[in-house]
């Protein structure tokens, strides 16, 4: 599922069915591999039935700020959902309670039907900690990989 894609009439921020914690570090990571192209445009956050704490919701616009975008709404199945988006100043856009979703045919297993070793649970929390450290580097204005010095002696 794609977190972040174009809409007609900005961005749309795809959070239903995620842990909110893992798709902050991946929104980061993926801000910050285009630091400009976003800026100016505003956002529709689709938590789908979550209903995020104000921390979480007070992250998610900083996260968006820091990258030029302005969260305009939020959308999702909750009425809950639409109290919050009120009570902080913003719009609600509703959407259908997510059905469960028809199978389709992938050569990809669905997340339940994959099983990990240990090895490819380390490799994917590894993966996940590079992207964060390179997110770290680029909003410092580093480069994302350290570059190696060579003494002009050697």
């Amino acid at each position: 599922m794609t977190l972040l894609r174009g809409r007609r009439n900005g961005l749309e921020v795809a959070f239903s069915g995620r842990d909110l914690e893992e798709a902050f570090v991946e929104l980061e990571a993926r801000l910050s591999e285009r630091p400009s192209f976003y800026r100016g445009s505003s956002a529709v956050a689709n938590l789908g039935a979550t209903v995020p704490s104000l921390e979480h919701l007070a992250r998610l616009q900083s996260l968006l700020a820091g990258a030029g975008i302005s969260l305009r709404a939020l959308s999702g199945s909750d009425e809950e959902l639409e109290r919050l988006a009120q009570a902080q100043g913003l719009g609600f856009e509703a959407c259908a309670a997510p059905e469960k979703p028809a199978r389709r045919h992938t050569l990809q297993p669905s997340p339940e039907e994959t099983r990990l070793s240990d090895a490819a649970r380390t490799l994917v929390a590894d993966f996940a900690g590079a992207r964060t450290d390179i997110a770290q580097r680029r909003r410092r204005g580093e480069a994302s990989v350290r570059r190696p010095k060579f003494d002009a002696d050697s």
